[in-house]
Parts: C-alpha cells; sequence; structure tokens
C-alpha cells in the first residue's frame, strides 16, 4: 500500500500542475487518503473504493478540460459569451481612450459647474435653516457638516453633492414609478332595527 500512496501522491501532484476545475476534487482524494491512513479494516477499504471512483472520475476527463460539477469541456453559453463581449468593449474602450483629444475647455467648463453646484447647494442649505432652530435641528447640521466639508475638502464635497444630487433624482424617478396607494373608504355599518 506503501507504494500505491506514493504513486497516488506522484498522480495527485501531477494532475495539480496540469491545472483543470477538477482541484476540489484533487483536494477531496488527498483527504480520503490521509483519513485511510488512519483507519484499519472496514473503513478503510471503503475510504480506498472511493478514492479510487474519484481517481477514475478524474482519468477519465482530460485535466485541462475539467469543469468542477460536469465531467465534460463546457460549450460556451450565454454567460460566456456575456463576458467575451464585455471584454472586447473594453479593449474597444481602451484603444479608443488614446485616440481621444484631451479638450481643456471641457475640463474647466465642467470643474466650473461642479463648483457652482456646490456653492448652491450649500446656499439652499442654509436657506432651509430656521433661524430659531437649535443645535440639533436636522437642517443646520445637514448645513454644518456641508459648510465643513467644503473647508476642509472642497473636493470630497463636490463628489458628495454629485452622490446626493444622484440618490435624489433616484429616488424621484421610484416615486414616479409607484402608483400611489388608494384612499381607503370606513366600511359602512348598518344600523339595526
Amino acid at each position: 500500500m506503501a507504494a500505491e500512496r506514493v504513486d497516488l501522491a506522484d498522480w495527485l501532484a501531477a494532475r495539480r500542475a496540469q491545472g483543470g476545475g477538477q482541484v476540489w476534487r484533487l483536494d477531496l482524494i488527498e483527504a480520503l487518503q490521509a483519513r485511510a491512513a488512519a483507519h484499519q479494516g472496514e473503513a478503510r477499504r471503503m475510504l480506498e473504493a472511493r478514492i479510487s471512483a474519484l481517481v477514475a472520475e478524474c482519468e477519465a476527463v482530460p485535466a485541462h478540460a475539467a469543469v468542477v460539477g460536469t465531467g465534460a469541456a463546457p460549450e460556451p453559453g450565454m454567460l460566456a459569451a456575456l463576458a467575451d463581449e464585455l471584454a472586447a468593449r473594453q479593449r474597444q474602450r481602451d484603444e479608443g481612450a488614446g485616440r481621444r483629444v484631451a479638450l481643456p475647455a471641457l475640463e474647466a467648463s465642467r470643474r466650473t459647474w461642479a463648483r457652482l453646484r456646490t456653492e448652491a447647494q450649500l446656499r439652499q442649505s442654509l436657506e432651509q435653516v430656521d433661524e430659531d432652530a437649535g443645535p440639533l435641528n436636522s437642517g443646520r447640521l445637514v448645513h454644518r457638516a456641508l459648510t465643513l466639508m467644503q473647508q476642509c475638502s472642497p473636493g470630497y464635497l463636490q463628489h458628495f453633492v454629485a452622490y446626493v444630487d444622484a440618490l435624489s433624482s433616484l429616488e424621484s424617478l421610484r416615486a414616479a414609478a409607484t402608483p400611489e396607494p388608494r384612499a381607503t373608504r370606513p366600511a359602512r355599518t348598518r344600523k339595526r332595527v
């Protein structure tokens, strides 16, 4: 049996070196081999029979074509086609990025628009704060947080405002798509005579 274990260890090493999708089976064979070494009699015979069956299954399928759960090479399906299409689009974007001409005026315009949008949001948050509001008023706290963000990191504030705008747009789209619930009338009660 020692010679067989050495042969199995060599076979496992060779199979791992070939690669493929049967790594879990190879791990299972290795674990069963270690368990069989700790047992005697009928338990050991059963474990060795299971190891032999797993080795036979692995041998029936070429290592490079093995796929978890099946014994055959996979046919390209919808998921593979989608992955190929996404990879092709990414390659086109990568190639197209080198051909694009940078427009400094456009970038400057975007930065200016983002800065103006942020300032408008700050003004709007200040207008919504009630003069008599206490220190824990939510409107006052939002304005204070935005003001501190502007002082500490204006770039982060611009990203934050863009993020909040996107969430607000999504919320308004969801609200528009969701029908309003019908008003229910109270059940009528009959007077007993």
